[in-house]
């Protein structure tokens, strides 16, 4: 990991990265634990074709999983698709027996996985180590502007000339990562009641909200309203309950700044040809499956409202 200088800046940076990686220990437990939310995250990096790429641009190649956390779906996936070698990297250590253990139920060996501490900020390896480096979701997630810089350089640093480097940005724009998510996660912050139950959310809480709903229209009404529980757990699964504390419990999401333009600009900067976005239509079987298209279909003018320009990600070849 890297180590701080002392500083209420530099500690306020230890503090924010230590809490990151906690609530993602958490809720990569959850991904390994639960098929169906394993399963689709499984196949959304199965297809080379997503990554504008081939199966042979993977067979025997090195790559890097920067920030790889311990969900073990991409790592598995990486395997069946042919690669010599997988470097695992993320801070601290607690999270490598998660991954391990996750990997080895799924009868993956470690011949061809190394474990790393470090921060994607300050890569511990050398200049051109990697055949294709992959950082999904990690960038947003970091300090300031400048730490993101400094990680796409790092990112860009380990790529070998004629590699591949991957970038999961997020949603810069519209009502739903500038209005809606901030105002969620400042209550998250300021309310006791709200964290707790954010911080423990399952479908069962779901159930009993709709239920206190039931009840109070029969009480003020008299009308006899039912619901489904087996529906209301399906809309609000692990999968939509794990989303909530995705975007509520990270101290940090700089999404907004990370649009195409700067996605663009940090590439050319730093040596790569232009970027090719990369999308996916994801079938969900909860409530977002309703919200799906919109995210998708960038032309929509109710998904620029909602989304701005969808999410981004992208590959590049380093020249």
């Amino acid at each position: 990991m890297t180590k701080y200088k002392e500083g209420k800046i530099n500690m306020d940076r230890f503090r924010s990265a230590e809490q990151t990686r906690k609530v993602y220990l958490e809720q990569h437990k959850k991904y390994t634990a639960d098929k169906t939310l394993f399963q689709r995250f499984l196949n959304m990096v199965m297809d080379p074709n997503y990554f504008h790429l081939t199966k042979e641009d993977f067979k025997g190649k090195n790559i890097l999983d920067a920030g790889c956390g311990n969900s073990a779906y991409f790592e598995i996936a990486m395997i069946k698709l042919g690669v010599g070698r997988i470097t695992c990297l993320d801070l601290g250590k607690e999270w490598i027996p998660f991954l391990k253990n996750a990997l080895h139920d799924f009868g993956i060996s470690d011949k061809k996985i190394e474990y790393v501490s470090g921060s994607t900020a300050d890569l511990p390896f050398e200049d051109n180590s990697f055949d294709i480096v992959f950082s999904n979701g990690v960038l947003m997630h970091l300090y300031d502007e400048n730490e993101i810089k400094k990680a796409f350089s790092e990112l860009s640093r380990v790529t070998r000339r004629g590699g591949y480097l991957y970038v999961v940005l997020g949603c810069p724009g519209g009502f739903i990562e500038e209005e809606f998510f901030p105002s969620i996660r400042r209550f998250y912050r300021k309310n006791k009641v709200f964290k707790t139950l954010i911080d423990n959310i399952t479908p069962d809480i779901f159930v009993e909200m709709f239920e206190s709903i039931v009840r109070g229209m029969k009480r003020h009404t008299g009308e006899k309203a039912k619901f489904d529980r087996k529906t209301i757990k399906r809309l609000f699964d692990i999968d939509f309950c794990t989303f909530l504390q995705n975007v509520t419990q990270v101290p940090n999401r700089h999404i907004l700044w990370l649009d195409e333009k700067t996605a663009f600009k940090l590439f050319v900067e730093n040596g790569f040809e232009k970027p090719v976005r990369c999308r996916r239509y994801v079938k969900r079987k909860n409530i977002r499956k309703y919200f799906a298209p919109l995210h998708y279909d960038s032309d929509n003018k109710f998904a620029r409202l909602l989304y701005g320009p969808g999410n981004l990600e992208y590959i590049a070849r380093k020249k």
